[in-house]
């Protein structure tokens, strides 16, 4: 024992005096942890603020000059000398529509950040009225169409038999719904399907959204609708809304999860993982209260 650097215990002339002394030794200790940890609360509290007011700041100063820029990018696709030019010299015309369409992306990642930061500073209120689901989902599809038939994506959906009377904020639902659809066109190879049904029960409406694409890897199902993630490695990454396997911030699932929570509603995702070759597909389940109810604020801030 005491070649292993064992020693014996000192003697206490007094136990009940050295027990109160721990604990008072132990209390200092607690406390003083205490008032650190509230202290470093603090800190996080007005690191907050100093971010959220960066944001909506950093937000509004660069949607000024872009708005400008897509202004004149949108002259020079009309404009007869341009257009003049570009008969004589296609390329030209494909340098402003470049700079139309980026200025335009740049615009919608934009507008996904300042959205995350209104869902989550509750500056979002839901305008509730009763709306045609079929035409909402008609709505998010027309921003893809173009794009779908270029790559040969098969988007199957029909607006017959949808819910007519459906209380949601008609903006908000077809912002997520599209980035539902988007995310199906975007990870779904040319020449693929993509189909929306639905179905109801006397609570809800089941919204389906299946593709044929590459599939989810199955461990990382449940991150998926957390802020900025993307389970694509940063190599195969390439900035496009609609481009095969194209990336984005990682914040159009997130933003839906918090669209269709604050609905009452509720959203998963099933796949049997992610194949390039098998292509196993992935299917997101939405369900929406078919009755009125009060929305739930949502945080939608990144997991620790």
């Amino acid at each position: 024992f005491y070649l292993e650097g064992g020693k014996d215990l000192p003697k206490v002339a007094n136990p009940e005096e050295a027990r109160r002394n721990y604990h008072k030794e132990l209390t200092e200790h607690l406390e003083k942890r205490l008032r650190d940890l509230e202290a470093a609360n603090s800190k996080l509290r007005q690191l907050d603020v100093i971010k959220d007011d960066f944001i909506k700041r950093t937000a509004h100063e660069l949607r000024t000059p872009l708005t400008i820029i897509y202004g004149y990018g949108r002259l020079l696709q009309t404009a007869p000398p341009i257009q003049l030019l570009t008969q004589s010299s296609p390329e030209i015309g494909a340098y402003v529509d470049a700079l139309v369409e980026s200025v335009e992306r740049l615009h919608d990642v934009i507008n996904e950040i300042f959205t995350v930061y209104r869902l989550t500073t509750g500056q979002i209120e839901l305008n509730l009225a009763q709306s045609n689901l079929g035409e909402i989902i008609q709505y998010a599809l027309d921003d893809f169409k173009q794009a779908a038939q270029q790559r040969n994506v098969n988007v199957e959906f029909s607006r017959d038999g949808w819910p007519t009377k459906l209380m949601v904020d008609f903006e908000l639902m077809r912002l997520a719904l599209a980035n539902i659809i988007g995310n199906a066109i975007k990870f779904t190879p040319d020449g693929g399907k993509v189909s929306i049904n639905h179905v109801e029960t006397p609570e809800v409406v089941k919204i389906t959204v299946h593709d044929s694409g590459i599939g989810i890897p199955v461990e990382e199902q449940h991150r998926i609708f957390e802020s900025f993630y993307s389970f694509e490695k940063t190599e195969h990454h390439s900035t496009s809304k609609t481009a095969f396997r194209g990336g984005g911030l990682g914040l159009g699932l997130s933003i839906c999860k918090s669209i269709i929570e604050a609905h009452g509603g509720k959203i998963h995702v099933e796949s049997q993982g992610q194949d390039v070759e098998k292509m196993p597909g992935s299917t997101f389940h939405i369900e929406i209260p078919l009755t009125n109810r009060v929305p739930v604020p949502v945080d939608v801030t990144p997991a620790p």
